[in-house]
């Protein structure tokens, strides 16, 4: 999923480190949820690069960085977050030129991208005053030469956690299948989720195995079985249910497998939870895979 970087929110210094560091940690915390809601990999677009921008007075970016990935030895989730918020960065720089519009009549290039282009944008906050959900800008078109025309565009921004899975959670599943990343599973549905409205689409963290579980008296009907990358675990969805009624693990859900191919539980389509209180004793798909 692509964001784009606010750069207006870092060309006021932090009054101090430690509230640099605490608008940095923010933003890499708002990535890792992003990632966790969306189940893709998040690309944080800029106009321009990080390295020289000064976080605070005599504190500038690679100080930062320095100083996370020293901590980040011995706090296990801090180093995650920088390590997500790295392999987020864009590699390139934006070519493309957005000076038509202004935001409190400061040009920002990264909310217009934001508004042309209907993603989200995201900020470091070291004013404390980027934490809204939404940004008017003043559009400025050339008609002719001579003739121009203004208008108040709006502009969606993920400034706080909570904004994901609340306000903006409807507009970021919409993204996500407009850009072909994700089908959203209607609950209302009558028929078991396709592979791809559920986290199994992750092809960073589920792997198909080329096997398939067979369904039905016949076994006509087959689902594709993964493996989950990180602990070798095998994933399915269970063809015979539907909707969202979780009661007694009668909704849609996937049948997930030990390494071993013993059934250990059954997941959450969105989430990947496993609930291992639904665990089938003697049950194994060892053959089909």
């Amino acid at each position: 999923m692509e964001i784009i970087f606010n750069e207006l929110s870092i060309q006021t210094h932090a009054n101090s480190v430690e509230q640099a560091d605490n608008a940095m940690f923010k933003l890499m915390e708002m990535i890792k949820s992003l990632k966790d809601f969306t189940k893709t990999a998040i690309v944080l677009k800029r106009i321009k690069l990080f390295d020289g921008c000064s976080l605070a007075e005599d504190y500038f970016y690679e100080q930062w960085k320095t100083k996370i990935h020293g901590l980040g030895k011995q706090n296990p989730q801090l180093k995650n977050y920088f390590l997500l918020f790295l392999n987020a960065l864009d590699k390139g720089q934006i070519i493309h030129d957005y000076p038509y519009y202004h935001y409190q009549e400061r040009e920002c290039n990264g909310l217009g991208y934001a508004y042309e282009n209907d993603i989200f944008a995201v900020s470091c906050d070291l004013s404390e005053i980027w934490d809204k959900t939404h940004y008017e800008l003043r559009q400025t078109i050339f008609e002719t030469e001579h003739e121009l025309t203004e208008e108040v565009v709006e502009v969606k921004h993920l400034g706080e956690n909570a904004h994901i899975q609340g306000i903006h959670a409807n507009n970021i599943l919409n993204y996500l299948e407009r850009v072909g990343k994700i089908r959203p599973y209607n609950c209302n549905s009558k028929i078991s989720p396709r592979d791809n409205e559920t986290i199994l689409f992750d092809e960073k963290v589920f792997a198909f195995t080329g096997k398939s579980f067979p369904f039905g008296k016949e076994k006509k009907v087959n689902r594709k079985i993964y493996r989950k990358r990180e602990d070798g675990t095998y994933w399915y969805v269970d063809n015979l249910h539907y909707g969202c009624a979780q009661k007694d693990g009668k909704g849609a859900h996937l049948e997930v497998f030990g390494s071993n191919g013993n059934h250990i539980g059954i997941a959450d389509i969105n989430t990947g939870f496993l609930d291992e209180t639904k665990k089938e004793k003697d049950r194994s798909i060892k053959k089909y895979i």
